[in-house]
């Protein structure tokens, strides 16, 4: 992502004054310099747009390529009024969520199906990260957002989030990071690839923590397309509880904000995490699973 060119204006500085006093004039510009893709519109998805427009994103781009059903209506709340199955999804939300930050500039696009997202991607602006919400629904999907990603030149960040029920998953690929030492040296981290996570074949319980084992080894298989009836994730997939969404949203949100706002020549990797779990009322942030053995 290259160093934004726009200055915070008077009035960004008065509307983002707090967050301003926490992270900074300089992580503010780089949030405004940023340019986010979210493909597949659910209510863990909304969550995120949200809290990414308020947390001035200069560049929103909406992608979905579902027709909208009555589990949207419930658990979506960027759809405000009356619904219809015959508009696309990002057509039904984009005035609303243009409301909640002006200085945002927020584009959507419904497509016919993922194949698509190739055109769909092709900004004026280029795009700095991609979050896919749909990976347990539409797995065939989650490979194609990964191919298109990887292809792309530069390759793209990407991440793949969702929920089922009351569990969560979510698997960051940002690619690389650059930080510099306590003696001054600049060292280049390879991001653990989500290709790593998905070919684990058994994930190691200790010394993780019990109740998330299963949760990343349900999100592991159905990415795989290999899915059993002890499946913790399958049965529930599709199902959007709004208190799910909002505490794990705000998981990932942070994370795409903290990746968003970091200085591209002086950052280390977060925790070293790069896999986000939710199990009903433990959330974890965890490094790649195979540092584990």
């Amino acid at each position: 992502m290259e160093p934004p060119k726009e200055e915070i204006t008077a009035e960004e500085k008065e509307i983002y004054d707090r967050q301003i006093r926490i992270w900074g004039h300089s992580v503010q510009a780089r949030i405004k310099g940023a340019h986010v893709a979210v493909v597949g519109i659910t209510g863990l998805s909304a969550e995120i747009i949200k809290n990414i427009a308020l947390s001035g994103v200069g560049e929103l781009t909406m992608i979905d390529f579902c027709p909208v059903k009555h589990c949207d209506v419930d658990s979506n709340f960027l759809l405000q009024g009356e619904t219809s199955a015959a508009r696309g999804l990002t057509e039904q939300i984009v005035d609303y969520v243009r409301s909640l930050n002006p200085f945002v500039k927020v584009h959507h696009r419904d497509i016919d199906d993922i194949d698509s997202l190739d055109t769909a991607l092709e900004c004026p602006s280029p795009v700095s990260l991609v979050l896919f919400a749909r990976p347990l629904e539409h797995p065939q999907a989650y490979h194609k957002v990964r191919q298109v990603c990887n292809e792309s030149e530069p390759a793209l960040p990407y991440l793949a989030a969702d929920v089922a029920g009351l569990r969560g998953a979510a698997v960051l690929d940002f690619i690389q990071y650059s930080h510099t030492t306590p003696e001054g040296h600049v060292v280049t981290v390879d991001y653990p690839c989500t290709q790593a996570v998905l070919e684990i074949v058994k994930v190691n319980t200790k010394p993780r923590k019990v109740l998330s084992t299963p949760v990343l080894q349900s999100f592991i298989d159905i990415a795989n397309e290999r899915v059993d009836k002890d499946n913790i994730l399958a049965e529930h997939t599709g199902i959007y509880p709004a208190f799910t969404c909002s505490i794990f949203g705000s998981v990932v949100s942070q994370a795409v904000i903290q990746y968003l706002g970091r200085d591209p020549k002086n950052s280390a990797p977060a925790d070293g995490a790069n896999v986000l779990l939710c199990d009903g009322d433990v959330v974890s942030n965890e490094t790649h699973p195979a540092h584990h053995g």
